[in-house]
């Protein structure tokens, strides 16, 4: 049992299960615990959600400051706090000062909604000196804050550090921006940093071009910090040809030198028109082509092109302009030295997906272009099978930032 800790409590999730998270907490509350050396990871999913303030306030023991400082001193290895789908506005304080307390170095925020601008306010000011990175993925408003806006009555202080955001999505960035646009726009440039931007669609029907424009302003603050851009077309809707034609800027994102595209769809149906490569290199115009030297890029087929039979999605692949458009990006980015082609959608024959992922591949493949660029290493094929699962996940924060680890890409050329 002593050996094997470190595997079974590294990583403590806990799912809208409000007992096993305070008999967690009366566990830690001893002076001693023989296994919170090695908890390293705690997950904190769909809590305070749908319930009354007062009956979250009662929901958990309340903790004394003496007990707060015992659960964190038994924790010393901790790093990475993920809160995930919940109200940040209905967290009961005595909960939100163990949280702010806890001695970690990565928060993750995803998927949570805020009620008012100052809960967002006090997040940024009561970090633990301890956090260096911060990720947030789909924050969400509330009726409440749709109702009231964003407006505040005191000029709100930025905090008193450096903030780095591991992560963070275009429609998180625009509430932080709600928050210190004015101060960011007069001298903060270099308090706030990105790694990977996530440019998302919006998919309100009150996007606007101030939504846009108040994007590029966020990219003219922190692009030239950004390493990472991911572009996410799979998540647009009818409505969202603004985000097109009025174009983010991405000109300030200099030293970009990886970019993902989700997705292209390569068959009709209603998102054909959004998920197309002409958006596609629309986009792309504006992004500083210097640095960058990877891509992925991947390609789907419609849900509902799914029972088709895959001989009636072969002439859509065919059809594709996959010489044309490789040759855009090369010319383009011309230090760009890798591009990853990835599959998903279609036809699911055996529980991996294999069969038809294979074929598509082997397709491609037909065209000799494809199959020199493949031989060279600068082009390789990937498939994710479109599994359930992954359909539920792929689009989570904890899908792309541990994608790796959950997932299996399949390299679809054998050696040799």
């Amino acid at each position: 049992m002593a050996k094997s800790r470190h595997i079974l409590f590294q990583r403590m999730e806990f799912d809208y299960d409000k007992s096993a998270f305070d008999g967690f907490l009366d566990v830690l509350d001893a002076p001693w615990t023989s296994f919170s050396a090695v908890v390293q990871h705690i997950s904190i999913k769909r809590f305070f959600r749908g319930a009354s303030k007062l009956e979250n306030r009662f929901a958990y023991v309340p903790r004394s400051a003496a007990s707060i400082r015992r659960i964190t001193q038994n924790l010393p290895n901790l790093e990475r706090l993920w809160v995930v789908r919940s109200s940040w506005g209905d967290f009961p304080p005595h909960i939100l000062d163990l949280l702010f307390h806890l001695p970690v170095s990565d928060l993750q925020i995803e998927e949570c909604s805020i009620q008012h601008i100052s809960e967002l306010q006090e997040l940024f000011i009561r970090m633990p000196p301890s956090i260096r990175t911060i990720s947030m993925y789909n924050m969400r408003e509330s009726y409440s804050l749709r109702r009231d806006g964003y407006v505040t009555q005191d000029v709100i202080p930025f905090p008193d550090r450096n903030i780095h955001f591991e992560t963070i999505d275009s429609v998180s960035a625009y509430f932080v921006m709600q928050l210190w646009s004015d101060l960011l726009g007069k001298g903060w440039k270099r308090s706030i940093s990105v790694d990977t931007f996530h440019l998302r669609m919006y998919t309100s029907t009150d996007v606007s071009h101030s939504d846009i424009a108040t994007c590029s302003r966020f990219l003219q603050i922190v692009g030239p910090s950004i390493r990472r851009l991911c572009i996410r077309l799979s998540e647009g809707s009818s409505w969202d040809r603004d985000f097109f034609t009025s174009g983010v800027d991405m000109s300030p994102c200099v030293n970009v030198s990886f970019i993902d595209i989700d997705k292209i769809q390569l068959d009709a149906g209603e998102m054909a028109d959004i998920c197309s490569r002409p958006n596609v290199e629309h986009l792309l115009s504006s992004v500083p082509p210097n640095q960058v030297e990877e891509m992925l890029v991947t390609f789907y087929f419609a849900d509902y092109f799914n029972r088709i039979p895959l001989d009636d999605q072969i002439p859509y692949l065919r059809a594709f302009g996959w010489k044309t458009f490789i040759c855009h990006l090369r010319c383009r980015f011309k230090n760009l030295r890798r591009l990853r082609i990835r599959l998903s959608g279609g036809l699911v024959k055996n529980e991996h997906g294999l069969a038809d992922i294979c074929l598509y591949v082997n397709v491609l493949r037909e065209i000799s272009e494809l199959d020199q660029l493949e031989r060279s290493a600068f082009l390789s094929f990937e498939g994710v099978p479109p599994t359930s699962s992954y359909l539920r996940y792929r689009d989570t924060m904890g899908g792309i930032l541990e994608r790796a680890s959950r997932l299996i890409f399949l390299t679809l050329r054998q050696p040799g």
